[in-house]
């Protein structure tokens, strides 16, 4: 689904949003994601992903300033 957008959304000076993201989690081995079929027994994917909340802060005021 793609959402088109016929000019930028307007934000409030300072926005701020809370959100989780997933981080790859401190392991003990190489993280490895394969493109094309693995060896038999392999899986298509190894490490774990750790949830996370952040703030997000809006920037583009900082950018427009030169900041």
């Amino acid at each position: 689904m793609a959402t088109v957008l016929d000019e930028a959304p307007r934000t409030q000076a300072g926005a701020v949003v809370v959100a989780e993201l997933n981080y790859l989690a401190r392991g003990e081995s190489r993280p490895v994601s394969y493109t094309f079929e693995p060896p038999a027994g392999t899986p298509w994917t190894t490490g774990e992903l750790e949830p996370t909340r952040v703030t997000i802060r809006d920037a583009r005021p900082l950018a427009a300033s030169g900041a």
